[in-house]
C-alpha cells in the first residue's frame, strides 16, 4: 500500500542482522512502539537475531519483507508471534507520449475531479472499502478502529492534495461518489494509491472506468510510466490492472510480528 506519511526513520543496528527501522508516524498512530525490517537479502537466522534486538529494545509491532521465494517458517513465526498478513504485488505500466487519450464509452457514469474541502462519508467508506484486503485490514491483531482511522486520514489528505495531485470519482446523477481513485506523481511516474467501487454498484464497469481516466489523466501530464501496489489475493483488483494493460513487475512476502 501507498504510505500514509513520510515517517521518521530512527536506524538501529541489530546484532548481526538486517537494520530495524523505527517508524515515527505508525508509532504514533497505534500508540505502541513500530518498526521495519527489510529482510530481502537476509537469512531466517539473521532475521531471528534482528527480531529478538527489536523485541529487547521494546517495540511492539515490526513489519517485515522478504523475497517473494523466501517464506519464514512456521517455528520462527511461532517465537516472535508472525503472520504473512500480504502477498504484496506492484504493477506497473509504460505510457506512451503518443498514446490517445481515449474518449469514455457511453455511460451514465460521469469521471470527474472530486473538489470537496474535505471527505464525505461516502468518500470514507470507499477508502475503508480499498483497505479491506490489505496486511492492516488482514491482520487479525491490528486494532480495527486503528485501520479504520488510517484509511480516513489516507483519503483525508488526499482530498487535501497532500498526499495526492488529484482525486477522481464516478457520479451518476448528482449523487454521492459510487467509486474513487487517487492519483500522485513520483518524478515521472503516475502512481494510483487507493481505488475503489461502492459494493452495489460493482460490476458495471465503474472500475474500468476510473482506471482509462487514470491514464488520460497521466498521458495529459506526459507521465512516462505508471505504477500501482496490491494484494496478491486481491483478485478482482489484479485482474483489474492486468485488463488495464499493466503487468507484474514485483512480488513480495510481507510479515506483522507482534512481539
Amino acid at each position: 500500500m501507498q504510505k500514509l506519511a513520510m515517517p521518521l526513520e530512527i536506524p538501529i543496528t541489530a546484532a548481526s542482522g538486517p537494520t530495524t527501522i523505527e517508524l515515527d508516524w505508525d508509532s504514533r498512530h497505534l500508540g505502541q512502539r513500530v518498526g521495519r525490517i527489510d529482510a530481502q537479502q537476509s537469512s531466517d537466522l539473521a532475521i531471528a537475531d534482528s527480531l529478538a534486538q527489536a523485541q529487547q529494545q521494546g517495540y511492539r509491532l515490526v513489519y517485515l519483507s522478504t523475497a517473494a521465494d523466501h517464506l519464514l517458517p512456521a517455528e520462527l513465526l511461532q517465537q516472535f508471534g508472525g503472520e504473512l498478513v500480504d502477498r504484496k504485488v506492484t504493477f506497473s505500466r509504460i505510457l506512451s507520449a503518443t498514446e490517445t487519450c481515449a474518449a469514455l464509452p457511453l455511460t451514465p457514469w460521469r469521471i470527474t475531479s472530486y473538489t470537496e474541502p474535505a471527505a464525505s462519508t461516502q468518500m470514507i467508506a470507499l477508502a475503508v472499502a480499498a483497505g479491506e484486503y490489505s496486511r492492516f485490514g488482514a491482520d487479525r491483531i491490528y486494532p480495527r478502529d486503528r485501520f479504520i482511522e488510517m484509511y480516513r486520514l489516507w483519503v483525508e489528505r488526499s482530498v487535501r492534495r497532500e498526499l495526492a495531485a488529484d482525486v477522481l470519482v464516478a457520479t451518476r446523477d448528482g449523487n454521492e461518489p459510487a467509486g474513487m481513485i487517487t492519483l500522485a506523481i513520483d518524478q515521472n511516474c503516475g502512481v494510483i494509491g487507493l481505488i475503489a467501487v461502492d459494493a452495489q454498484y460493482r460490476g458495471q464497469g465503474i472500475g474500468r472506468l476510473l482506471m482509462q481516466a487514470a491514464t488520460t489523466w497521466m498521458v495529459g501530464r506526459q507521465l512516462s510510466t505508471a505504477k500501482v501496489t496490491t494484494q496478491l489475493n486481491n483478485h478482482g483488483a489484479c485482474q483489474l490492472y492486468l485488463r488495464s494493460g499493466y503487468e507484474q513487475f514485483s512480488l513480495q512476502n510481507m510479515y506483522h510480528f507482534w512481539l
